[in-house]
């Protein structure tokens, strides 16, 4: 009866850990979802000495003094002024063909927006495209912009020069052989000899349940084994939404915004032949709250990631090391493996790594492996028959029951055995209750005798757990459950909670007028 009563125990302790972890006690914002993005963005910084203008009007500020050198604090730096410009790549329309509507702005050379055609926010009043990439704000008001050459360091000159503030030369849409267009920004500053450009990516938040919003810094070793660094926004707020992400003895590969579906990857592209990049100094993980309260979820927090490149000196314009490209890869996309697969690129780089599944309580070496096979079958499933989510992971359950029966029937003999031993057991525990190690003799030869086991009857238990877990967090974490319906009429998302009725954002206490 006690191990019955502990196995009990255990078990509502896994149900309880599985309800907190699912998010069901947070409040509900709109849904969103994302597929692919996938551009190359190149830094190219020149450097002109020609007139000066005052450092305010064109965002360009000294740095604190504690900050930097003391040195020539007389000397001002100017950019040649250019107009505020959006310019904006693609469409939003299915029919286009076009995956997305891309908006740059010449404000810090930045994405200011990117929008997919072929996902909406799954709003029920009004379903609307899906922003990807937006501002992310930050309490003073202040926004920030994805991929922003944010700030460029002199210490030389005692400078801090904030880039994401200026408004930077714009060319326009220009076409390319190959069909593809880009675009263009420039800026020129006088007086410049180091660089130290901040990039930032921000992800929109991602409804219904915990969202898993987190920050992930991808490294590789010398033997190509991949590991990462990651932490949630929950983790951020508590370290003054702030954190170092880094792994001694590791590559620095890329860095990534996740949350629960999907992630926004951006790659460094190495140089000179090799096989890492070097150039990059700190990868920093922020969380961004526009309310300034880090204790109420309020649904429009947000985190980035920093990458702040290492020092370099630059020659006189004209001269050989006058310039310092800098190059990146940026994937927007769906969290999915077979995607990952795929691409000779991503595999490379180790995307997969992106993709992490709730272990609860088992290793991740032991969930892994077994979620990716579930999610495989899955696909295998619903591309064979019946094209329903919902029946595949029904007719799964069934299956996997099948398989382990063998199992559960061990356990529930054995349990049932031990059941019946429980008046004998007692019988025992009070004839012997002064001498513990006869007492504990007598037991196991009443074991023996009956052919029940204590422990026969919990590690069955414990060999299905992993697997039940793995099924459960492939079903919680699968890119193709969100959005797809069961039945027209009921359970029209299998990613969402189903719910018979759908409260309002705000439900008012009559006659207090409380605000819930």
């Amino acid at each position: 009866m006690r191990y019955l009563k502990w196995t009990v125990i255990i078990f509502v302790i896994f149900c309880v850990v599985l309800v907190l972890e699912s998010g069901i006690f947070e409040h509900s914002q709109h849904d969103i979802r994302y597929p692919i993005l996938l551009q190359e963005t190149t830094a190219n910084d020149a450097q002109e000495t020609e007139g000066t203008l005052s450092a305010p009007q064109t965002g360009l500020s000294a740095a604190p003094e504690s900050a930097q050198p003391q040195a020539n604090e007389s000397v001002s730096f100017s950019a040649e002024p250019a107009e505020v410009n959006n310019i904006t790549v693609g469409s939003t329309d299915k029919a286009s063909g076009y995956k997305f509507q891309i908006e740059l702005t010449s404000r810090g050379a930045a994405i200011r927006r990117a929008t997919f055609s072929e996902f909406d926010n799954r709003s029920r009043e009004n379903p609307e495209p899906l922003n990807i990439i937006m501002p992310a704000t930050q309490s003073s008001g202040t926004e920030v912009l994805a991929m922003a050459n944010s700030e460029f360091m002199l210490p030389d000159y005692n400078r801090q020069l904030h880039l994401e503030n200026l408004y930077w030369q714009s060319f326009g849409l220009e076409s390319s052989p190959d069909g593809s267009v880009s675009v263009r920004f420039e800026v020129t500053i006088s007086e410049l000899s180091i660089n130290q450009p901040v990039i930032k990516i921000t992800l929109d938040r991602e409804g219904f349940r915990s969202d898993l919003r987190a920050v992930t810094a991808g490294y590789r070793n010398t033997q190509g084994k991949f590991d990462i660094e990651t932490e949630s926004i929950k983790g951020l707020e508590k370290a003054n939404n702030r954190k170092i992400l880094e792994k001694p003895g590791f590559d620095f590969v890329w860095a990534a915004a996740v949350n629960k579906y999907f992630a926004g990857i951006l790659v460094p592209l190495p140089g000179d032949g090799k096989t890492y990049c070097d150039w990059i100094q700190q990868v920093t993980a922020r969380s961004y709250d526009p309310d300034g309260d880090s204790k109420k979820d309020s649904g429009n927090e947000t985190v980035g990631v920093n990458l702040n490149t290492v020092p370099e000196d630059l020659a006189a314009v004209g001269q050989n090391g006058s310039s310092r490209t800098y190059n990146f890869r940026l994937f927007v996309g769906p969290k999915e493996k077979t995607l990952f697969d795929q691409n000779a690129q991503y595999k490379e780089w180790g995307f997969v790594n992106v993709i992490t599944f709730r272990a609860c309580c088992c290793p991740a070496c032991i969930i892994n492996p077994l979620a990716f096979g579930i999610l495989a079958i899955m696909k295998w499933m619903h591309g064979f028959w019946p094209h329903n989510y919902g029946i595949v992971i029904i007719i799964l359950v069934f299956l996997m029951r099948l398989i382990i029966h063998p199992l559960t029937k061990k356990s529930q003999v054995s349990m049932s055995k031990m059941s019946k031993l429980a008046p004998k057991a007692e019988e025992i525990k009070k004839k012997y209750a002064n001498n513990k190690a006869e007492m504990n003799k007598q037991m196991m030869a009443l074991y023996r005798e009956q052919g029940a086991s204590p422990l026969m009857g919990m590690l069955p238990m414990f060999v299905q757990m992993p697997i039940w877990i793995a099924l459960w967090s492939a079903v919680y974490t699968s890119i193709a459950l969100r959005g797809a319906e069961f039945l027209p009429f009921w359970i029209t998302d299998l990613s969402a909670p189903d719910a018979a009725y759908t409260f309002p954002k705000a439900l008012v206490v009559p006659f207090f007028g409380w605000h819930i």
